[in-house]
């Protein structure tokens, strides 16, 4: 254990199995993880942060796949055990993915919450957790800090440690929240007054999404222009794209000397090309639809 933090860094395999068969006598643990490496292709699940009614601990399984696997046997798996996530999808990633039962998202929650009763700007864990809790200011900084370093400095085992505490507080608001909401029926929505709510709010946002279209065209610019790759605001961002190529004809060529039946989607300008032959080929056609509220 931690001398900084007794009792809240869980580093060992025994003590990672004692945390486990108490996660298991619980009926709600409040979770999230801390990833080393995440914007490369091989991402490292580097913490398991949980938090029950009375204990937070932060539990150390870097590179330590067989106990991650153990823990989700144990918990992610079990559906008498409720798990809490903000923005579960992420986290699922490393802990058991669409096996995982019991899952509940406080993004998924907050963004149902009508905007009177829920008045901030984003749904993000630090956005709520400032909402919630009296006082508080999220520092996010440790985010993307190495979390493949050992051993972890004392403010990277704070935020983590915090960051499952906050979202304890978080999910009890929401909770209180949803109870003060009213049932959304699509069947018996006043049709009308959504439209005229709508229609209110979009004129008052066109003028101001047009200023902020282009400020973002004017700031991009000249940053680009002046050599400057971030502010401490913004960063560009510069992505090279791709594309390759080849002909129709070498495609089908290679298709037929290796046996094999590709299929390509058809876009409208290759239909049209192909408009006086297209009924010698044999298509299949797949339909969708989608819905999408236009002005009249």
């Amino acid at each position: 254990m931690s001398e900084l933090f007794p009792g809240i860094l869980v580093d060992t395999p025994a003590d990672i199995r004692s945390a486990i068969a108490q996660c298991q006598q619980e009926t709600c643990l409040w979770l999230d993880t801390e990833v080393a490496d995440c914007f490369t292709k091989q991402p490292r699940l580097s913490l398991i942060q949980v938090a029950t009614t009375s204990d937070v601990m932060v539990l150390d399984v870097l590179d330590r796949p067989a106990l991650v696997a153990e823990f989700i046997a144990a918990v992610m798996v079990v559906g008498s055990i409720e798990k809490v996530f903000h923005n579960a999808s992420f986290d699922l990633r490393f802990l058991g993915g669409a096996t995982a039962l019991n899952v509940t998202c406080t993004y998924k929650m907050a963004k149902k919450i009508p905007v009177g009763l829920l008045p901030v700007n984003n749904h993000q864990l630090k956005t709520l957790a400032e909402y919630f809790v009296a006082g508080a200011q999220v520092d996010k900084s440790e985010q993307v800090s190495d979390w493949s370093l050992r051993p972890l400095r004392p403010e990277q085992l704070y935020y983590a440690q915090m960051d499952a505490v906050y979202l304890t507080r978080v999910h009890q608001g929401l909770l209180a929240l949803q109870k003060q909401s009213p049932a959304l029926e699509p069947a018996t929505e006043n049709i009308a007054q959504l439209s005229r709510r709508y229609q209110e709010l979009e004129q008052q946002l066109k003028p101001l999404t047009m200023e902020r279209d282009q400020l973002k065209d004017r700031l991009q610019t000249a940053m680009a222009t002046q050599g400057l790759k971030e502010t401490p605001e913004y960063r560009l961002q510069t992505q090279n794209r791709s594309i390759k190529k080849c002909s129709l004809a070498a495609l089908a060529q290679l298709a037929t000397e290796q046996g094999l039946d590709i299929q390509i989607a058809l876009p409208k300008d290759l239909q049209q090309q192909l408009a006086e032959v297209i009924d010698r080929l044999e298509i299949q056609t797949e339909t969708s639809q989608s819905v999408t509220l236009k002005p009249r």
